[in-house]
């Protein structure tokens, strides 16, 4: 790890660095109309301004719990759903109160 960070220091130091040069390059693919080239080097500096997200774990108990609840959610709305009357149903009603009421 520290002879990484004295070859980096060397470099930036000596006015290089590979991040510029690949974003330099990507640029000039881009200018050059050369799509592939360019995406390429943009992938390339990925890895030095974002970091790969981390695994993230999860008990099997919390999994099985999450899925009974979201279970329990989509009935809840099905039933919902099956017991309310949509927008065209609540349209003809008012229509019929208005017709009754003329």
């Amino acid at each position: 790890m520290r002879r990484s960070e004295e070859l980096a220091e060397k470099m930036i130091a000596s006015g290089k660095c590979p991040i510029e040069a690949l974003v330099r390059l990507a640029e000039k693919a881009e200018m050059d109309g050369d799509i592939s080239q360019a995406i390429n080097a943009w992938k390339s500096t990925l890895p030095y301004l974002y970091p790969r997200p981390k695994s993230v774990e999860f008990a099997p108990e919390d999994l099985v719990e999450l899925t009974r609840s979201l279970s329990e959610v989509r009935a809840q709305e099905q039933h919902a759903n099956e017991h309310s009357t949509g927008y065209g149903e609540r349209l003809e009603t008012a229509i019929r109160k208005i017709s009754l009421a003329q």
